[in-house]
């Protein structure tokens, strides 16, 4: 095998450790990215372009909580994540001007 198609593989390998995405949840944005070779996932989370947070969740590390205020408006974002189960998951919690808005357990992500 050539040197160039070694490099190749090994860059086709780091890419499929690789899975990034984000989620919308009315106005909260949640963006996650996994590293499965290091075991580790990076989620930030914003409400109406206005951070409320960000994580890493690693099997030392497997559940974080991020939220926060914006306005009158709330969020709170229980996550956790499961090498075993190949998941993060999330509840997630939205209230508008003191209203629910969206209130769920959610996967943001199955590998």
């Amino acid at each position: 095998m050539s040197q160039q198609a070694t490099v190749q593989n090994k860059d086709i390998a780091q890419i499929a450790n690789q899975h990034s995405g984000s989620r919308r949840f009315g106005p909260v944005d949640i963006t996650y990215n996994l590293n499965i070779a290091e075991e580790q996932a990076t989620v930030s989370a914003s409400m109406m372009g206005v951070s409320l947070g960000k994580t890493i969740l690693t099997p030392e590390h497997q559940q974080s909580s991020l939220g926060g205020n914006v306005s009158l408006d709330n969020a709170l974002i229980k996550l956790e994540i499961d090498f075993s189960e190949k998941k993060i998951i999330a509840f997630v919690e939205v209230n508008m001007m003191g209203n629910p808005i969206f209130k769920s357990n959610v996967t943001l992500l199955d590998w």
